[in-house]
Order: C-alpha cells, then sequence, then structure tokens
C-alpha cells in the first residue's frame, strides 16, 4: 500500500500573548478511575490535580465500573471513555455538558491541527454495530462511522489530515493492520498489513528527532509476551522501512525524547526506556503503574499506581525518573491525561505602543516583521520552547526573517524590548 501525506497545511493562526516565558506549563491533570470491579456500587469517577494548590478533586461519577481511555481537546473540553460511554467535560470549570452510549468504546484521539475539534472513537469486543472506528465533532454529533475495520483497534495516530488506528484484528487473527483515514475528507483510505511481524500492535508513535521523520509501530506479540516488534514505516508512503526484534516484553510505548529514546510501559507496569539506535534497556521506575501520559517535549510523565482494591496514588516523573510530587487518586486509575497550556499572561506595553506584528501567516520563505517597540533582541523557537533561531536586534519598524529552512508548522517569536517580552505564534508553511 502506499499512501502519500501532504505537508502540514498552516492556516492562520495569530495569538499574541506578552509573557516571560513561552513554554507550555502543566496546568492540571485529569485522573479517570474505574472503581473496585468486585464492588457493585463503587463506579467509574473522574477527578483533577490541581498543581498549585496540590490538590485533587473528584468532580463526577460515571455509573459505569470501567474506564477506557481521557483526552484533552484543545484546553477547552475533557472527554472520558467509561465502558459504554462517551463523557463530555468543560475543561475548566469541570461541568459535565454531554454523554453518549458508544459500546465497546476503547480509545480516544484528538485530530491534529486544523482538525483538533474532531475527536477519534477506536471500539474493541462489545461493539454492537461492528462500526470500529469512528469520528465526531467537539459537540458529540457523529460525522464518520465505518465497518471496514474488523476486530479490536487499539492506539490512534493523527498527523496532518490522517490519523492511523492500530488494529489487532478479531480473536486469533494472524497478522496485525494499521487502518489509515483521512480526517480531512472523512473516508476510509485502507490497510497497511503488517503479517505475523505485527501481531499484538498496540502503539504507534511518530518520530520526528530523526534524520527524516518515521512511523514506529509496537506489535507486543500477545500479553506477557518475552519479546516484541519495532516496525519503523516511511510517513509519506506506509512502506516499511526496518523491523526490529526486542528482547524485551513491552506492553505500549509512550513517546520518544529529544535524544531517540523511546519510553514504554513493560508488562509488569514498569515505566523504562530504550535507544532506537542499540535498543538498550533502562528501568525508570518498577511500578507498577496502570495509566501513564507522557509530555516528552516537556520532560513530563505522569503514572497511576495500578492498585484496583484500594486507592493508590499518582506520580509526576521527570524523563530523567527523578519523582516532582505524588498526589492520591482512586480505585483503578486506569486513564490519565496531561492538561499542558501556554502562558497567557499579559504584560502592559508602553502607552501608545501598538506591539508587534508578524505576516505574512503562513510564512513561506521569509517572515515580515512589524513593530513600533525598540527591540534588544528575538528568538524563534518551536512550541517546546526550543530555540531554534535568535538575534541581538536594534530595528527602526521593520525586518524580514528567513524562515526558508524551518519545517512546516507552528513556532514562537518572542521580541524582546526594555519593558518585557511580546510573543506572537507563527505559521510556516
Amino acid at each position: 500500500m502506499s499512501i502519500r501525506l501532504p505537508h502540514l497545511i498552516c492556516l492562520f493562526l495569530l495569538a499574541a500573548v506578552t509573557a516571560q516565558a513561552q513554554s507550555p506549563y502543566l496546568h492540571q491533570v485529569f485522573v479517570a478511575s474505574g472503581g473496585d470491579f468486585n464492588d457493585p456500587d463503587d463506579f467509574a469517577s473522574v477527578g483533577v490535580f490541581d498543581p498549585d494548590q496540590n490538590a485533587f478533586e473528584v468532580f463526577d461519577t460515571i455509573f459505569t465500573q470501567s474506564v477506557q481511555d481521557l483526552v484533552v481537546m484543545d484546553e477547552s473540553f475533557v472527554f472520558v471513555a467509561a465502558e459504554e460511554k462517551l463523557v463530555k467535560y468543560h475543561a475548566d470549570t469541570y461541568e459535565r455538558l454531554a454523554s453518549v452510549d458508544i459500546p465497546g468504546i476503547h480509545n480516544l484521539a484528538i485530530g491534529a491541527f486544523p482538525y483538533q475539534d474532531h475527536l477519534i472513537v477506536g471500539k474493541w469486543f462489545g461493539t454492537l454495530d461492528n462500526e470500529y472506528v469512528q469520528v465526531y465533532d467537539s459537540n458529540l454529533n457523529l460525522l464518520f462511522s465505518t465497518d471496514e475495520v474488523e476486530g479490536d483497534t487499539d492506539e490512534i495516530l493523527a498527523i496532518d489530515d490522517y490519523f492511523l488506528v492500530a488494529n489487532q484484528g478479531p480473536f486469533g487473527a494472524s497478522s496485525g493492520k494499521i487502518q489509515v483515514f483521512n480526517i480531512a475528507e472523512l473516508a476510509y483510505e485502507g490497510e497497511i498489513d503488517l503479517g505475523e511481524e505485527g501481531l499484538g500492535i498496540s502503539s504507534l508513535i511518530y518520530v520526528d528527532t530523526m534524520e527524516s521523520p518515521s512511523i514506529f509501530a509496537l506489535a507486543n506479540l500477545g500479553w506477557g509476551s518475552t519479546s516484541a516488534n519495532l516496525i519503523e514505516l516511511d510517513p509519506s508512503t506506509f512502506e516499511t522501512i526496518s523491523i526490529t526484534s526486542l528482547d524485551k516484553g513491552i506492553e505500549r510505548l509512550l513517546g520518544v525524547g529529544d535524544f531517540n529514546e523511546v519510553f514504554y510501559k513493560d508488562w509488569d507496569g514498569a515505566l523504562g526506556y530504550f535507544d532506537l539506535y542499540d535498543n538498550n534497556f533502562n528501568t525508570i521506575s518498577q511500578g507498577p503503574y496502570a495509566a501513564l501520559d507522557i509530555d516528552y517535549e516537556h520532560n513530563t510523565i505522569v503514572a497511576t499506581d495500578a492498585n484496583y482494591t484500594e486507592s493508590g496514588d499518582a506520580h509526576i516523573i521527570e524523563l530523567d525518573g527523578e519523582f516532582v510530587l505524588d498526589f492520591p487518586v482512586g480505585i483503578s486509575p486506569e486513564a490519565v491525561a496531561l492538561d499542558m497550556r501556554l502562558p497567557s499572561s499579559v504584560e502592559e506595553l508602553p502607552q501608545g505602543a501598538r506591539g508587534l506584528v508578524c505576516y505574512p501567516q503562513p510564512a513561506d520563505d521569509h517572515l515580515s516583521i512589524l513593530t513600533d517597540l525598540q527591540l534588544n533582541s528575538w528568538r524563534l523557537t518551536d512550541l517546546s520552547g526550543r530555540m531554534l533561531m535568535s538575534m541581538e536586534a536594534n530595528w527602526g519598524t521593520s525586518e524580514s526573517i528567513n524562515v526558508s529552512g524551518l519545517a512546516p508548522g507552528m513556532y514562537i517569536f518572542d521580541a524582546m524590548f526594555d519593558g518585557g517580552i511580546i510573543s506572537q505564534k507563527i505559521c510556516v508553511n
């Protein structure tokens, strides 16, 4: 199968903020717990941890006895998959806004920019309609559903106009597959059959820290296996580049760091990482953990204890293994999500100043800067805060910056003047 992904088409998004730092910060952590399965009166719950207050609060009960997944959409909404229900909450007030019944619901994912208002749903056993993949809008209106996919689905990876679904298939399947969808057109594109090497496919990650981007699929070869396969695919054609046998049982992958270290959870619930090049395995923490979420661009992991009979804890962990803080959560905390946000504090500009204008949006080769401030310096960073360009400045009213060497995507331009920093998001084609 050969499908070519187009470059991300940057739409105009100009959100000027003035702050001393533009790196995203941990705003809050959402945790969904399934409760004690042996107690029919102990139902699923959803709570939030506030790092500033160092407090965890349960804000809703869902009358089911398991949870499957939890995602945060665009700093605005929280969605929880709980047994046969999909529930929507406001991300700041925690008000329950909507709920729909979806038997067999399993995994959730948010579409890539500019489709971050699309919620992708994957199902497993228990579905009644054999439509294993669906797409909803942010109001939980069904946009797309298909019966082209056969059997259980697992993790979902959104890239540009597409999303990929790990497909383990029905019980007794002889191969693992990746199902490909066009989210722009709400259409099914086809499947990638990985053969026996893809059995137990559970995870899909996109790696762009290498010389050329790649997609990696983890085939865990079934519950409790002592080995796994790591399959590398070309993201432009979806052709297999390599298959590496890993001498370790891994349940699923979490993400990849700046130095090509791949973070994972093994079958015993331990958290660790290995290098893409030498496959040396390193344990960060033995756990055992139930749910994990990683913001690997910002060096943060949240992990919940695998405790199914009494309340346990969740842990905020740096990627180097340092434990930052712990907070109590409920029984069976099997879904967790970090809510990372950009600072939005505003500093007062000099009287009469208009500030900063960056154009065109999106930029192709050059970005023009128009300002009536006396700038001292400027810098250009990616959304993780990693600096890509910087320069001392002594501008008049306008300047041009060559951005032809940047990959398509979103960046942040910081202009430093005597009164502070003024920043704008910019888009490069």
